[in-house]
């Protein structure tokens, strides 16, 4: 039996940043449908808020670039792994939807979603090659793990946010903290990047040799999740978090990693209980082998009929 075709295209994506959204969704809508990329008439577009190199072909679509504005009149959705968790303005139209994390509005045209994170957790199995299929339930096992640990600490990062700078100054006086990019360097070797494939390879390289992994978010925001606990557990590293006062309702173990807001903030509090895992082996082990999820089950965000059945939803309506 033939698939029924369905045309998408992207709109409002910078050349180099975003492509995992729409590769998921291209992916998603394979398991039922016959997905044409084009710009001709699209029955969805995927759209961002960001630059745009208009008039230039897009490297992942291999159509021209265009923005948002250009489809007004198509079904639209609306993705973004930034601050933006007011899609209010956005949907008022009639055919625009959007996938975002959980925030005040409530509308059956936004889904609920740690999209971006749940995207990298595909993105670094399906398209990096990364980690195994089903990887963010396998069992963990230390001494494997230990195999590939050689130093202390990993922070990956290029913005330059006020605790981040504290905490990595405070936990890099106990113990060196390997750091790449724009907001500390001191390890030569390696190559941040911005491409989705060979950055993220290279981020994940990275903190696969360290313990524990600095994950700091951009903006704190409640139920906001940006790419970093996912990256810190793929590479089986203990992620020491901020930025989300309400991450454990979002289904992560919180005996996984070291939370931040448990210690209100108190970066030496946070430290010391750093010291206890560094410093005692036993302890190391038991969090290191801790499952990702609470119960070892997928939140709903990652299972794919999730998202899925919103993409369906949108195509029928």
């Amino acid at each position: 039996m033939n698939k029924p075709n369905v045309r998408i295209t992207r709109a409002s994506c910078s050349q180099r940043s975003a492509a995992a959204f729409f590769e998921y969704i291209k992916y998603l809508l394979n398991r039922k449908y016959e997905v044409i990329v084009t710009n001709d008439n699209p029955d969805l577009v995927i759209c961002s808020n960001l630059s745009t190199p208009k008039g230039q072909i897009d490297t992942v679509t291999g159509q021209e670039c265009k923005v948002s504005s250009d489809y007004v009149g198509h079904k639209r959705i609306f993705v973004s792994g930034e601050v933006v968790n007011d899609f209010s303005v956005f949907i008022k139209e009639p055919l625009n939807y959007a996938i975002g994390w959980p925030s005040s509005v409530v509308n059956d045209k936004i889904l609920p979603c740690q999209f971006h994170s749940v995207v990298q957790g595909w993105w670094l199995q399906a398209v990096c090659n990364l980690v195994p299929e089903g990887w963010m339930l396998d069992k963990k096992d230390y001494e494997v793990i230990k195999r590939k640990k050689k130093y202390f600490c990993a922070i990956v990062q290029n913005s330059k946010v006020e605790y981040r700078r504290k905490m990595f100054d405070k936990l890099h006086a106990y113990k060196f903290v390997r750091a790449v990019g724009a907001f500390e360097t001191n390890v030569e070797g390696y190559v941040r990047g911005r491409d989705e494939k060979e950055g993220y390879g290279n981020k994940h390289k990275f903190m696969e040799e360290c313990l524990f992994s600095l994950q700091i978010q951009t903006h704190l925001l409640n139920h906001f999740s940006q790419e970093k606990m996912i990256q810190a557990f793929a590479a089986n590293t203990i992620p020491i978090f901020w930025g989300n006062h309400k991450i454990l309702e979002d289904g992560w173990n919180p005996d996984a990693f070291i939370n931040c807001h448990d210690f209100d903030d108190n970066i030496d509090a946070i430290v010391e209980e750093i010291k206890i895992y560094n410093e005692d082996e036993r302890l190391l082990k038991q969090k290191l082998e801790e499952p990702i999820f609470v119960n070892n089950r997928l939140p709903d965000d990652y299972k794919e009929e999730y998202v899925f059945n919103f993409l369906e939803k949108v195509i029928n309506d």
